[in-house]
C-alpha cells in the first residue's frame, strides 16, 4: 500500500521530494520508557542516484564529451555504453554527466547518458539539470532532505508520567517493635520505609512520587507532613522521610485519616503536580482510623470512606496497602476492602461487625460530634451515612483489592510494593516533535511498525498489533498497550520499551509552506 501523501517540512533547507520505492527504516528505541534512536536508510538501497551536486562521471576530470562548457554530447560521446570514462553511480545504475547546461550529456539529478553501471562516482564539479540528454536509464531522486531529517532526528514515544504520593500511617503502633524472619528487631515503620525508598528510586523517572505522612494527637489533629509530587524526587523524600521524634510530641500518636481527607490536604499536592498519566495514592496503614479521640471505629472509618470516594471522583485513584496482619481481626474486618473500592469508585458494603447498611452506619454516628459535623456540612439528613452503601443482601460490591504484604518478610513486603508501584505506569505514550516540527504517524502504513519490551525491536519480546491483548494507536499521536501487554508492561521486572516505525510511517506537519530550492549547479 502506497503511503499518504504528506504535507511539506516547514525548513527552507529541507524541500519536499518524491521517493523511490527504497527501504527506509526508522528505530525508534525507548530504554526506561523514555528515549529513540534516529532513521536509518537500509542497506540495500545503495547510493542516491545521480548526486546532488553531479557526483557521476562526465564532468571536469571526464574525458568523454559533455565537459565543461557542455560539449557535443552526442549520441554515442556521453560515457558510451560501457562506462567509458564517464563512470556511474555505486549501485544506483546512473552515472550522469556534464556540468553545465549546454547539450551536454546527462542530468545531474534525473536522468543519466554514461554507461548503466557505473564505476567510481567521479563526478564533476556540479553538474546541472542536463538538457537532451542521451541513452541510460532515468531514475527518480531518492533520499531527499524531508528523508534525511527522519534519519537525522530522533523521534520518540514518551511514556505518560504518572504523579503517585505515598501516604503513610505514622500513628504509633507503626512505631512498635517486632521480630523479622531473621530475628532482627525491627518496627513496620522500619520495615516500610527500608522497602519503599529503593522502589521510589528505581521509578522516579516514569514516576513522579511525592510523600504524606500523618499522624495526630488531641490538640494537634492532624500533623501532616508533606512532599510536593515532582519528578526525580527520591532523594528529596529519602531526606524528608520523618522519625518518630519528628512526627510529633511524645504521647499517643493517633490515626486522623478523616481529617487529612476530609480537610482537602491532598488535592492541591496534585493540582501542582505536573504528570498527565494520572494521579494516585498508595496508602499504606497498619490500623483503623479515629478522630485522634480513640472513638468508635465505625464513624471515622464512614467518613474516611467518603473522603477517599470523593477524591476518586475527581480522578484520584487511592491503593491500599494493610501492614499489620491482625488489621482486618477487629472490629470493622473488611475496612481495607472497603477502603479499595472506594478508590476505585465501586461499590461499598459496611465494613463493621454490627453495621448492615448504611441506616445501621447513621444510626450510630448520630450524636458523634464530628461525624456529626461532617454530615451537616455534606447534606446528608437523618438515617444516611456519609457514604451511599450498598446492601450486603441484595448489592454487588466492588472487586478492588487491597494488598496485604508479610512486614516481617522483608522480601515479600519488597516484592508487594513492587507490584503496586509498577502497576501505576502509563500504559499510554505520546508521540514527541521531531526538532520542534510536529510530526504524526500515517495510520495506514501500522503493518510496518514494531513494538519490543526490550531495548531493541523487532525482537523475541515484539507484542503484537491488537486492540485487545497488544498495541494500538488511539490517535495519530498516542499509542497505547492494551490488556495483557499492559500487564506486562507494568511488571516490575520490565522497564525497557522500544518502537520500530518505518520513516514512511512518519508525517510532517506544517502551516507553511516550504520555500523552492533552486535546481543544483544555478547561479
Amino acid at each position: 500500500m502506497s503511503p499518504s501523501p504528506r504535507p511539506p517540512f516547514d525548513n527552507p533547507r529541507l524541500p519536499a521530494v518524491r521517493r523511490s520505492g527504497l527501504l527506509l527504516a526508522c528505530l525508534v528505541g525507548l530504554g526506561l520508557a523514555a528515549g529513540g534512536a534516529a532513521c536509518t536508510k537500509d542497506a540495500a538501497s545503495g547510493s542516491a542516484s545521480g548526486g546532488a551536486k553531479g557526483s557521476a562521471s562526465g564532468g571536469v576530470m571526464g574525458t568523454s564529451s559533455g565537459g565543461t562548457n557542455g560539449g557535443s554530447g552526442g549520441a554515442t560521446g556521453s560515457g558510451g555504453t560501457n562506462g567509458g570514462s564517464g563512470t556511474g553511480g555505486a549501485s544506483s545504475g546512473s552515472g550522469s554527466g556534464g556540468t553545465s547546461a549546454g547539450s551536454g550529456s546527462g542530468g545531474a539529478v534525473e536522468t543519466s547518458s554514461g554507461g548503466t553501471t557505473g564505476g567510481s562516482m567521479s563526478g564533476g564539479a556540479s553538474g546541472a539539470a542536463g538538457g537532451s540528454a542521451t541513452g541510460g536509464t532515468t531514475v527518480v531522486r531518492d533520499g531527499g532532505e524531508t528523508d534525511a531529517a527522519c534519519q537525522m532526528a530522533t523521534v520518540k514515544f514518551a511514556p505518560k508520567t504518572p504523579n503517585v504520593l505515598v501516604l503513610v500511617d505514622g500513628s504509633g503502633s507503626m512505631f512498635n517493635s517486632f521480630k523479622d524472619s531473621t530475628g532482627a528487631n525491627t518496627t513496620r515503620w522500619d520495615a516500610l520505609k527500608k522497602a519503599v525508598l529503593p522502589i521510589i528510586a528505581s521509578l522516579e523517572t516514569q514516576v513522579n512520587f511525592g510523600l504524606g505522612v500523618f499522624s495526630g494527637i488531641n490538640n494537634m489533629c492532624p500533623i501532616f507532613k508533606t512532599v510536593p509530587i515532582a519528578p526525580n524526587n527520591s532523594a528529596a523524600i529519602m531526606s524528608a522521610y520523618p522519625t518518630r521524634m519528628s512526627l510529633g510530641p511524645d504521647g499517643d500518636l493517633q490515626t486522623p485519616l478523616p481529617q487529612v481527607f476530609d480537610m482537602q490536604l491532598i488535592p492541591p499536592l496534585f493540582k501542582a503536580a505536573k504528570g498527565n498519566g494520572g494521579n494516585y495514592i498508595l496508602l499504606a496503614t497498619d490500623g483503623e482510623p479515629d478522630f485522634c479521640d480513640n472513638g468508635t471505629s465505625v464513624c471515622p472509618i464512614d467518613a474516611v470512606l467518603a473522603g477517599i470516594k470523593a477524591l476518586a471522583t475527581q480522578s484520584i485513584q487511592t491503593f491500599v496497602i494493610g501492614l499489620a496482619s491482625d488489621i482486618n481481626m477487629g472490629s470493622c474486618p473488611n475496612v481495607l476492602t472497603a477502603y479499595a473500592n472506594a478508590g476505585q469508585n465501586m461499590p461499598i458494603t459496611p465494613p463493621c461487625k454490627d453495621t448492615k447498611t448504611g441506616t445501621d452506619v447513621a444510626n450510630q454516628c448520630a450524636n458523634y460530634n464530628p461525624w456529626k459535623a461532617l454530615a451537616t456540612k455534606a447534606g446528608r439528613t437523618a438515617g444516611q451515612a456519609l457514604v451511599d452503601y450498598v446492601d450486603p443482601d441484595g448489592g454487588v460490591p466492588g472487586t478492588a483489592k487491597a494488598f496485604m504484604p508479610n512486614v516481617a518478610d522483608q522480601a515479600s513486603l519488597t516484592n508487594t510494593l513492587a507490584a503496586l508501584f509498577n502497576g501505576v505506569k502509563s500504559c499510554s505514550f505520546d508521540l514527541g516533535d521531531l526538532d520542534g516540527q510536529t510530526i504524526k504517524v500515517d495510520m495506514t502504513q501500522l503493518s510496518s511498525a514494531h513494538v519490543c519490551l526490550g531495548t531493541k525491536c523487532p525482537d523475541t519480546t515484539e507484542i503484537p498489533q491488537d486492540p485487545t491483548n497488544g498495541w494500538s494507536m488511539t490517535s495519530s499521536t498516542q499509542l497505547t498497550l492494551n490488556g495483557t501487554a499492559c500487564e506486562k508492561w507494568r511488571m516490575p521486572n520490565n522497564n525497557d520499551i522500544s518502537f520500530d516505525f518505518p520513516c514512511k510511517s512518519i508525517i510532517f506537519e506544517s502551516t507553511t509552506p516550504p520555500k523552492p530550492s533552486a535546481p543544483q549547479g544555478r547561479k
